[in-house]
This record gives structure tokens, sequence and C-alpha cells, in this order.
């Protein structure tokens, strides 16, 4: 059981790290920001692969980042308010923050995109 609880944690850091590095470019070099699936699919496949993989770690990484901050908005809701999930009561806001969640991944990323692609229209790359 060890080894498995080690490959999550790293797999935990590198989530993490990708989530980061994300939104790092997209806030300190906007010119460089060239993740979406679209232009992803235009790679030859030995450099597509690779950015799907990160492209897929750094949402999975902004989607937990909501789901905990919506999580823990919703602490107003009682714990007798549960849902049955997987063989146990879950209280009704994890479902709640799970949908919001991830959902808001993909809404905050396509607006990080655009612009983006605003921001490099208008100033060059240093």
């Amino acid at each position: 059981m060890q080894g498995i609880d080690v490959f999550f944690a790293v797999l935990s850091v590198i989530v993490a790290a990708c989530a980061a590095s994300y939104l790092w470019i997209f806030l300190f070099r906007p010119a460089a920001f060239r993740f979406s699936l679209s232009e992803l699919d235009a790679l030859v496949w030995y450099k597509r692969v690779p950015g799907k993989i990160y492209f897929g770690f750094a949402m999975f990484g902004l989607g937990f980042m909501f789901f905990k901050a919506i999580e823990s908005a919703l602490w107003w809701m009682p714990e007798t308010w549960t849902v049955w999930i997987d063989g146990r009561y879950r209280p009704v806001s994890w479902p709640i923050a799970v949908a919001i969640g991830f959902s808001a991944v993909n809404f905050v990323a396509s607006k990080m995109e655009e612009a983006a692609q605003m921001i490099s229209a208008t100033k060059t790359e240093t």
C-alpha cells in the first residue's frame, strides 16, 4: 500500500506544478500562452501528446482548486443534507462543488485563452 501512496503524492505534486506553470505562463507571458486543444491538435504527434497530458493535468489542478474553494464556500449547508454516493453518505455540498468547480474550468480556460490572444495581439514578446 505504500507504493500507491507515493504514486499519488508524486502525481499530486505534478498536477499542482502543471496548474501553477499554466497560470504563470498566462499571467507573466501571455504572448507565449498557446494551450488550447485546437492549437495542440495542429502539432505533430510527438509534440501533441505531452502537450495534451500537460493541459489535462493543468485543467485537473485548476478544477480541483475551484472544487475546494466552492466546497469551503458552502460551509453553511447543514451536515444532515446528504446524498448516497459510492456506498456512503456525502454532504450535498460535495457534488455541488464538484459540478460547479470542474465545469468552471472550461469557462475560465476559454476566457484565459481569449484574453491571452488579445494581449499578445497588442503587445510584442520581450
